[in-house]
């Protein structure tokens, strides 16, 4: 186990002639760690946009994630995640929930290698609601609740094939 910084950040450059705004570029960036512990791995994530583009209006946000892990035993893995955010821009809002999660390492499975079963229920708490629009591909706009309450997610993984250093999942 190790400390790991993740930083990235997306530029967006809007090259359409007949945008007669001001607005001609917008920017996102994250910013998070992940830091183990004797008793958890610690997580932490801040998300920010900032598009007002006439042709892609994504509006503002800035989103504060913290999450913590801990094995259980040997095959069953718990996390739970809380966050915030701030919605301004196009309408303004706020959205604060938690994400609680297990992930079940299995055995082999004939050519399935590490198999991983994993279980989460996501966005218990309170989305961005009324007042927040969004506006579609073909320009129309309509009211937004995001992220969507109580999402459940299944997932499952494993690697497939190793040679040598490479590894397909």
């Amino acid at each position: 186990q190790r400390t790991v910084a993740s930083v990235s950040y997306t530029g967006l450059f809007d090259t359409n002639n007949s945008n007669t705004s001001n607005t001609k570029y917008g920017q996102g960036f994250q910013l998070g760690g992940i830091i183990p512990t004797k008793w958890c791995v610690a997580t932490v994530d801040l998300q920010g946009l900032f598009v007002s583009l006439p042709e892609m209006d994504l509006g503002s946000s800035i989103i504060l994630h913290g999450g913590v892990s801990k094995d259980v035993t040997d095959k069953l893995l718990v996390g739970m995640n809380m966050y915030f955010g701030t919605y301004f821009g196009n309408g303004s809002d706020f959205t604060i929930g938690a994400d609680l999660g297990v992930l079940y390492n299995m055995k082999n499975i004939s050519f399935l290698k590490n198999p991983r079963l994993g279980v989460s229920l996501m966005n218990l708490g309170k989305p961005v609601s009324s007042g927040y629009t969004v506006t579609g591909l073909n320009g129309t706009t309509d009211d937004c609740s995001y992220p969507g309450i109580v999402t459940p997610h299944v997932s499952f993984a494993a690697t497939l094939f190793t040679v040598k250093k490479v590894s397909g999942y």
